[in-house]
C-alpha cells in the first residue's frame, strides 16, 4: 500500500482540491520529515500528518487546518490495521 495514493484522495475530499496537488503535499511532507516513503511505519505517518503536512497545509492557506488534521487522524486510526499489516 502506498500512503500517498491512500491519503491523497482523502485529503482532496477534505479540502476540496484536486487529487494530484494533494498527493504532492503529502510527498513533500514526507520529504520534509526526512523519511523514506517506502519504509514508513504507522507512527511515522501519524507524525508526518500532525507536523509536516499541517505546516504544508498552512503554507498554501487551507482554511480550518485543525479540522482537516483531526479528520485525517480519524482516517488513520480507522485504518491502522491496514497500515501495520501492509508493506508500503
Amino acid at each position: 500500500m502506498d500512503i500517498v495514493n491512500f491519503l491523497g484522495p482523502k485529503l482532496s475530499a477534505l479540502i476540496s482540491k484536486d487529487v494530484l496537488p494533494c498527493k504532492g503535499l503529502i510527498r513533500f511532507a514526507i520529504k520534509d520529515a526526512g523519511k523514506n516513503p517506502n519504509s514508513l511505519t504507522y507512527k511515522d505517518i501519524n507524525e508526518i500528518v500532525n507536523n509536516e503536512l499541517k505546516i504544508r497545509l498552512d503554507q498554501v492557506n487551507i482554511p480550518e487546518i485543525d479540522q482537516v488534521i483531526l479528520e485525517l487522524n480519524e482516517i488513520l486510526i480507522n485504518n491502522q490495521s491496514v497500515f501495520t499489516m501492509s508493506i508500503f
